[in-house]
C-alpha cells in the first residue's frame, strides 16, 4: 500500500544557496522520511538543471531543418 505525504517546502533555493547547499538543503527536509542506511532513489526536475542550480543539465544541439509546412515526419520512425 502506497502511503501519501503531504508536499514539503522549504524557502531554501537558487537565490539563497551556494551550489554545495543543495544536497543538505534536500536532506534537512526529508530527512525523517528515510531509512539509516538505506539508499533512496531521488527524481529532481526543473529548476535544479538550471546553471545556478544543483547540477547543471546544459541545452544539447541538435540538427533541425527549418520548415514552414507544419509537422514533419522524421524517416524510420
Amino acid at each position: 500500500m502506497t502511503r501519501f505525504r503531504p508536499p514539503l517546502s522549504s524557502a531554501d533555493g537558487m537565490g539563497t544557496l551556494a551550489r554545495d547547499g543543495f544536497e543538505p538543503a534536500l536532506l534537512r527536509l526529508v530527512g525523517d522520511h528515510l531509512q539509516d542506511g538505506s539508499v533512496t532513489p531521488v527524481i529532481c526536475c526543473g529548476m535544479v538543471g538550471a546553471r545556478q542550480g544543483w547540477i547543471e543539465a546544459a541545452y544539447q544541439t541538435v540538427s533541425v531543418l527549418a520548415t514552414t509546412g507544419g509537422a514533419v515526419r522524421v524517416a524510420g520512425v
